[in-house]
């Protein structure tokens, strides 16, 4: 009964979800990033909110940010695994291109695949 519930407030939210609302949070006398948001980046499907709101949404500063704070969480793998939709993040990009490279340098020679 929770999945479904959580499904019809995720379709809701990606219906009704107006990019506008959130243009200015970053700017000088902005509010900064809304207090759910932390709430949301924490739970595993409304991770899953954030990158699909991200993929159709891809100017939108406060899911940018979101995606960051997710990085910055430690779920790497999990943002990788969401795929091009996310590639247009410049940061999402460059932080997993980074992570790829420190396990390369730090694997053993014969490790690393050619």
């Amino acid at each position: 009964e929770g999945e479904t519930e959580f499904s019809f407030l995720q379709n809701m939210v990606k219906e009704r979800f107006d990019v506008e609302r959130f243009a200015g949070v970053f700017s000088k006398g902005g509010s900064g990033p809304p207090p759910w948001l932390d709430g949301l980046a924490a739970d595993r499907q409304g991770r899953q909110l954030i990158y699909e709101l991200s993929g159709e949404h891809k100017n939108c500063l406060l899911l940018n940010f979101a995606i960051q704070k997710i990085l910055y969480q430690g779920h790497e793998g999990e943002v990788a695994s969401v795929g091009s939709s996310l590639s247009g993040y410049f940061g999402v990009f460059h932080r997993l291109m980074v992570t790829r490279l420190r396990c390369i340098a730090a694997s053993p020679p014969a490790d690393i695949p050619t």
